[in-house]
């Protein structure tokens, strides 16, 4: 019943006439509502009604104790959505700022320009890890 309205009382019957539906001829069929208010919250508004047989309510709000297991459960999951949210952002920035011409000048370079004023370890660990950015760019 949409269109009770606060300030009625319990008990109170309210009957009021709506479109229900049109008929594939273009007819309106009429619907008549009885309506009963069975309860009030504390600002006068309905908050439990019966219309034609079906009982209608409002709930109550659902504020979690503070502390409660729920509660941390709900704190969890919010943190848990926050930080999913950044890292796909993150994620997404990094991806972006790949640009064509320097993934290109990275996959053309020749593992042995690598300097040879290195030792022979450090020059491996970089020609290794230079392969490796390759491989990373070429799937780019």
């Amino acid at each position: 019943c949409p269109l009770i309205e606060a300030g009625s009382t319990p008990g109170s019957n309210i009957s009021q006439v709506a479109v229900a539906s049109t008929s594939s001829s273009g007819d309106a069929h009429l619907l008549t509502l009885s309506c009963m208010v069975l309860t009030l919250g504390v600002d006068g508004a309905p908050k439990r009604v019966r219309c034609n047989g079906t009982e209608l309510s409002v709930p109550e709000s659902e504020v979690l104790p503070e502390g409660s297991p729920a509660w941390w459960r709900a704190l969890i999951g919010a943190l848990a959505c926050v930080c999913c949210a950044a890292m796909a952002a993150g994620l997404t920035l990094g991806l972006t700022s790949f640009d064509e011409f320097g993934l290109q000048v990275l996959c053309n370079l020749d593992v042995e320009d690598i300097a040879s004023d290195l030792d022979d370890e450090s020059r491996t660990k970089a020609q290794e890890r230079l392969e490796r950015d390759q491989e990373y760019a070429q799937a780019v």
